[in-house]
Parts: structure tokens; sequence; C-alpha cells
């Protein structure tokens, strides 16, 4: 075979190469458009899900707890019963949805900001944090305006000093990381027992009624708020969305890509004190929502964050209602705490969602 003979077959190799490469290019961007709108009506058939299941939540939250009022109630403006659902029921579950969707959403942030499936702000010590502020509120007996000032401030204390170990100290451990977390969250429920000890009889039924979590407090002055400031996050928080999900391949990675960190971190401890303060001053500390709905929502629609915040806000708002209603009629007319009931069931399902994530990874 001369030389000519070889370049030309060598040339056809090449463009045969080239053009089969091509042709595997362009199959795969067809795929890819072709799978995208349907990826796209999964997360919207999950979120319009996610809505219809909380409208019919809070409904039956405001018509069946603790007991079933009658349909009148709702046309007859004069009906006896019309107060209790005005005035104690609608802000009740209006409320308590809103505290739920505040958790779960700050549990998403804190998780993002720690890199860390486990952080949680009942399990590092955020939620304690702001319960010792709003404690001590309560002690020094200043303004119940205060009192949600004080345990966003708690909850802010919380979170840098574990941010502050976490960048001097310790790193990036996941293990050391929660030991701290557990150590912080022993020592603001101790200095909680503390203040419990050394008050007096009134203002320690008044701290011991209210750290167990009730939403019996609720009413249209502090709905105002607790909706206030569900739409202030609802407006402020998806601008960092991209940038926390690029902060999840690494501080180093994210600042090669332009991610201002120092300020990614500061407004992100901002919000997460904001969120978890507000929460734990009008009805206590909760625990599992922030753990639990997040790990729940990823199992499904991935770590994206942007898709993964509306639905936790919306399915811990609706956990929350639901575990508002068991409290509320289990042993009516008493009411069993939310921190009770949401520990009781809390643990299983967790256990069986770690079980099931553990299977396909961190989703």
């Amino acid at each position: 075979m001369s030389i000519d003979q070889r370049s030309e077959n060598q040339r056809r190799k090449h463009i045969a190469i080239a053009f089969t490469a091509r042709l595997a290019h362009h199959a795969a961007i067809i795929r890819l458009l072709a799978g995208y709108p349907l990826h796209m009506d999964k997360y919207r058939r999950l979120l319009i899900i996610a809505i219809v299941f909380s409208l019919l939540v809070i409904a039956c939250n405001i018509l069946m707890a603790p007991s079933l009022l009658p349909l009148e109630v709702l046309f007859d403006s004069q009906h006896p019963w019309r107060q209790i659902l005005i005035n104690i029921r609608v802000p009740r579950a209006l409320g308590g949805f809103c505290i739920g969707a505040l958790l779960a959403a700050s549990g998403v942030l804190i998780q993002g900001l720690f890199r860390n499936p486990l952080a949680e702000p009942g399990v590092i010590g955020v939620s304690s944090g702001a319960a010792l502020g709003a404690a001590l509120a309560i002690f020094f007996q200043v303004s119940v305006w205060f009192l949600p000032l004080a345990a966003c401030l708690g909850a802010g204390g919380a979170v840098l000093i574990l941010l502050w170990v976490g960048r001097h100290l310790i790193g990036q451990q996941v293990s050391q990381f929660i030991l701290v977390g557990v150590a912080l969250n022993f020592t603001a429920t101790a200095s909680l027992g503390m203040l419990t000890y050394l008050s007096s009889d009134q203002i320690m039924r008044s701290i011991s009624f209210w750290s167990l979590g009730n939403l019996s407090a609720i009413h249209f002055t502090e709905l105002v708020i607790l909706m206030s400031g569900v739409l202030a996050i609802c407006l402020i928080v998806p601008r960092y969305l991209s940038q926390l999900n690029i902060w999840l391949l690494g501080e180093h990675n994210a600042k090669q890509l332009g991610v201002n960190t120092r300020r990614l971190n500061a407004h992100l401890v901002l919000m997460i004190s904001f969120m978890v303060g507000l929460a734990v001053a009008f009805c206590g500390v909760i625990g599992f929502i922030g753990l639990l709905v997040p790990h729940a929502v990823r199992y499904f629609v991935g770590m994206d964050n942007k898709k993964v915040l509306p639905l936790s806000m919306l399915m811990g708002g609706s956990l929350l209602l639901l575990a508002d209603w068991l409290a509320q009629t289990l042993v009516a007319p008493a009411q069993i705490p939310l921190s009770l009931i949401l520990a009781i069931a809390g643990g299983p399902l967790f256990i069986v969602l770690l079980n099931a994530v553990q299977k396909r990874g961190w989703a």
C-alpha cells in the first residue's frame, strides 16, 4: 500500500471518528432536552401535591382540632362558635404552619451552611440557644415584644460559636462537629434549667410550659409577625440558593467560582438566627422538623436547594399542624406538648428515612 493510500485511509478514519463523536454529542443533548421537561413536570407535580395537601391540613386543623366545628359557623356570623373560629383556631393553624415552614427552611440552610446532613437547629444547639435567649427575656420580665429579638440573638450566638469552632478548632470533621453541637446543646439546656431553678413559681411555670412547645399563645398579633417573617424569607432566601448550591462543593471551589463566602456565611447566619428565633419565641423548642423534612424532600427531588426549600417549607408546616392536631385530640380537653409528639413520632420516622437514604447516598 502506498503512502498516499495510507494517508487517505487515516484521514477517512479521523473523519469517521469525529463524525461519530459529534453524533454522540448531539444524541446526549437530545436526551437531556427530552428528559428536562419530564424532570420539571415531576417537581411541579410534587409541588402541586404539597400545596393541596398543606391546604387540606390547614382546613382540617381549623375545623377538627380539638373537636369538629359545625359547618354553620362558616356561614353564620352570629353563631356562638364564630369567635372561637376567628380568634383562636384560624390564628393557631396559620401560625403553626408558618412556624413549621420556618423550622424546615432553617434546617435546609443549616445543613447547606455546614455541609452536614445531620445539622439541625435542635441537634446542634441553635434551638437551645434561642430558647435560652427567650427564657432570659421571660426571667427578667421584659416586654413581650422583646421576646422574638432575644430568641434571635440567642440563636445567632449559637450559630456563630459553631462557625468559629468549626473553622478554627476542628475543621470540617463531621463527627467532631456534631459533638460540639451536642455540647453546646447541653450547655444551653443546663443554663435554661438553672434559670428555671432560680425563678419564682410563676416565672418557672411560664418557662416550663413555654419550653415544651405549644401553639396556644398564637393570636392575630403573633400571626401577623409570623406571616411577615415567612414572607420576608420567601423574598430574600431564594437569592442565595444558587450560591448555597455552589457552597456545597467546598469553600475553596466556591471562591474560585466567584462566591463571596464570607458574605454568604454572614447572611446565612442572620437568616437562620431570624427563622429559628422567631419560631422558638412563639412556640418553644420544637425538634425533628428541621432534620426530618429536608431529608425526606431531598430523597425525592435531589440536592438542588432551589427545589428543596419550597417543598420543605410546605411539608414542614403540614407536619407541625398534624402534630398539633394529635396534641389537641389524643387527650382532649388537655393538650400534649408538641415537642413530645414530634419526638415520639419523629424518631422512628427518621430511622426509616435514614435506612432508605443510605441505599442511595445523601439525597
